[in-house]
């Protein structure tokens, strides 16, 4: 099954983890693994609802 996001989506999720703080440091960039593990925790939390 090939994984599909929405540009929009994947904009969204890239500025959200920007703007996390990880303590006192606010994070810069982001890897694309970071964004992919973000996305697989957005899915299953999906899965969970429906």
């Amino acid at each position: 099954m090939k994984k599909k996001i929405s540009l929009l989506k994947l904009e969204k999720l890239i500025r959200d983890l920007k703007d996390f703080e990880d303590g006192e440091k606010k994070v810069e960039e982001v890897t694309l693994e970071e964004i992919l593990d973000k996305w697989e925790e957005l899915r299953e939390e999906i899965r969970e609802i429906d």
